[in-house]
Formats: structure tokens, C-alpha cells, sequence
């Protein structure tokens, strides 16, 4: 019994596959095909013309080829998935370095070139340079 039921499942699947196509030309002249007889309208049913379309199954070095074919396809799908998630760890690493710097040695703090913040519309700081000659200044002239 189990060889009966292997036999007609493999007779099943080794059948080729058909399609019938409806074709039927308009009054403007332009042709159409629709894969049902009920979607051609009725007045131009009586020319409808059915093209039945007939695969044939592959021979094994089709087959072969077709499988290789899917095979390295398959293949470059998962080389390029790993190239992307190696790019993308890349960039988390980097950001995490970079997070992990800043954290260590905060902008604005000595030995880190990156400048502090600055809030919208006040004016870049420029180390101090201005108060500190406004101070010499104002102590060679006599103040405290």
C-alpha cells in the first residue's frame, strides 16, 4: 500500500503543467486573453480562440543546472546578509567606542579637541583669552 501511494504521488507531481488561455479580438481590433471563458464579454464569445499552454518537465541536466542555478543564488543571498551584518556590527562597535570616549573624557575637558555644546543663538567661547588680558590690564594700571 505505502508503494501505491508513493507510485501515484510521484505520477502526480511528474504531470506537466497546462494553462488555457481565452483569446478574443474587440471591434477596435486590439486582442485580448483572460484565463476564463466567463471574462470574455458575450458578444465576443462566438470568435473566442483557446490556446492551451503545455510545460514540459525538465530533463535531469535542466533540472541539475536549475538547482545549481539556485544554489548560488541562495548563496550570494547569505554572503551579502553577512556582509551587511558585519557592516552594521561595525557601526555599533564604533558608536560604542565612541560613546564609551566621550564618557571617559567629556567635551570641553583637557586632552579632548571636541568643543563643549553651545546653546542655540549664544556665541562660540573663545578660552578666555579677552578676560584675561581685561585682568592683567586693569591690575598694571594700579587696580587691587
Amino acid at each position: 500500500m505505502k508503494y501505491l501511494v508513493a507510485v501515484v504521488f510521484l505520477l502526480f507531481f511528474a504531470m506537466p503543467a497546462r494553462a488555457e488561455i481565452f483569446m478574443y479580438k474587440d471591434s477596435s481590433g486590439t486582442w485580448y486573453g483572460v484565463d476564463k471563458i466567463e471574462k470574455v464579454p458575450p458578444e465576443y464569445r462566438n470568435q473566442v480562440e483557446k490556446v492551451v499552454h503545455t510545460e514540459r518537465p525538465l530533463t535531469p541536466e535542466e533540472k541539475k543546472a536549475k538547482d545549481e542555478r539556485k544554489r548560488l543564488e541562495d548563496a550570494d543571498q547569505a554572503k551579502k546578509k553577512r556582509d551587511d551584518d558585519a557592516f552594521r556590527n561595525s557601526l555599533k562597535k564604533e558608536e560604542q567606542d565612541r560613546q564609551a570616549k566621550d564618557k571617559k573624557n567629556p567635551p570641553g575637558m583637557p586632552g579632548n579637541n571636541k568643543t563643549p555644546p553651545q546653546m542655540p543663538g549664544s556665541k562660540p567661547q573663545t578660552g578666555g583669552t579677552n578676560r584675561t588680558q581685561g585682568t592683567d590690564q586693569f591690575n598694571k594700571s594700579g587696580g587691587f
